[in-house]
This record gives structure tokens, C-alpha cells and sequence, in this order.
């Protein structure tokens, strides 16, 4: 069916969404929602995997995972202020290898850790 027709036939919105949703095939390296185009073969994007938080300090957490398999990962540290009485949650860059940190601020000390991962490239 052409482009012309589908519009015609179902509407500007779906034509959007479906040029959206549809890889291109034949287009070395296309990212799409949770998959990857490689010569025009559609390949899952994985979660990362062998992953781990620490405490690197009293302030600092540290999130690190041996195997990306495509997908990112964000460190969480869990602060709580004493002053304020108050728990927050800090967060991470998003990482694709090495580590992620996420820093309490001020007065703030890490009560506990926590991570994100997505099979997304973001």
C-alpha cells in the first residue's frame, strides 16, 4: 500500500505512528524500540548484565555492570538527611560501560543503593 493511500485510508496520526514504529530495513545500525538494525536484520537489544552498587564513600554510590549487552544503567543513591528528616533519592548518569555514580548532597549521608537499567539505547 502506498504512503499516499494509507493516509487517505486511516489518517495523518496513524501514518506518523507507523513510520515511527516500522524499522527501516537495510539501514546499518537503526535503532528502534528495544531492537537494533543491523543490515536489515532485526536484533534484540539486551539488558545489561553482572551488575552491582557499592558505597564508595559516605556521600557516593557506585553502580557498575561487567556486560552491557546494548542496554544502559544508572547508579541510585538513597540519601537521608538528619537535619531535615528526610529521605531522598539521587541519581546517576546513565552509563553503557565503567560505572555510574549518583552523590548525596550537603549534609545527606547514603542510607542504601539502588540501579536502573534499560535494554533502551537512550
Amino acid at each position: 500500500m502506498s504512503v499516499g493511500k494509507f493516509v487517505s485510508r486511516f489518517g495523518v496520526a496513524a501514518a506518523v505512528v507507523a513510520a515511527i514504529a516500522v524499522p527501516q530495513a537495510g539501514v546499518a545500525g537503526a535503532e528502534t524500540n528495544n531492537e537494533l538494525v543491523v543490515g536489515g536484520v532485526v536484533q534484540p537489544l539486551g539488558w545489561p548484565a553482572n551488575c552491582h552498587t557499592e558505597i564508595t564513600h559516605y556521600t557516593t554510590v557506585a553502580a557498575i555492570c561487567t556486560n552491557s549487552n546494548g542496554g544502559k544503567w544508572q547508579a541510585i543513591a538513597i540519601c537521608f538527611s538528619k537535619e531535615l528528616n528526610r529521605t531522598t533519592y539521587r541519581y546517576g548518569n546513565w552509563v553503557n560501560r565503567y560505572a555510574s555514580f549518583a552523590y548525596c548532597h550537603g549534609e545527606e549521608r547514603v542510607t542504601s543503593t539502588g540501579i536502573n537499567s534499560s535494554p533502551d539505547p537512550l
